[in-house]
């Protein structure tokens, strides 16, 4: 009785040990997630901290085209605009519209899509706006605005720093 009795001791020591073992590792591995995640999440703080545009301009050329100007004056580079966000609320024939609309990389753009047309001065980085340059986009829409009533616009970077401006 005395040599069970001391295999089940070993036995549940094992096991205890081993389930210890597997909390700590456990509790070790999710500190180290959230740390990882922390840090992350102040880079992109700080990223956004760094980052302004503005609308300085906003030309509506035609009932459905209309010409943007965005300066960048913060400190830091915007590079994908492809992950840019612009969303235009207007009154067309049939009513208040809201549209997000998508980047496309073709000028003319299509309907209810977004392009580059330029960027000024553009002598740093080609391609990406620095700090202290200025991007023209062109926006065409698929519904003719109705100049009589005011619209937005709303421009977002890649990090979530937007900037908003009324058309007309």
């Amino acid at each position: 009785m005395g040599f069970g009795a001391l295999i089940a001791t070993i036995v549940a020591m094992t096991l205890l040990v081993s389930a210890m073992y597997v909390f700590v590792a456990g509790g070790h591995f999710m500190s180290e997630t959230l740390n990882c995640a922390v840090k992350e999440m102040q880079s992109l703080k700080g990223e956004q901290m760094r980052t302004k545009i503005e609308i300085s301009d906003v030309n509506i050329s035609s009932n459905t085209d209309m010409n943007v100007t965005i300066n960048n004056t913060g400190e830091e580079r915007i590079r994908e605009f492809s992950k840019m966000d612009v969303i235009v609320s207007y009154y067309s024939q049939r009513g208040k519209e809201v549209r997000w609309l998508p980047y496309t990389q073709s000028t003319p753009p299509k309907n209810d899509t977004w392009a580059v047309v330029k960027i000024r001065p553009d002598e740093m980085n080609p391609g990406i706006l620095d700090p202290a340059e200025a991007l023209n986009i062109w926006i065409r829409l698929s519904s003719p605005l109705d100049t009589n009533k005011s619209g937005w616009l709303v421009v977002a970077t890649p990090n979530g720093v937007k900037t908003s401006s009324y058309l007309g």
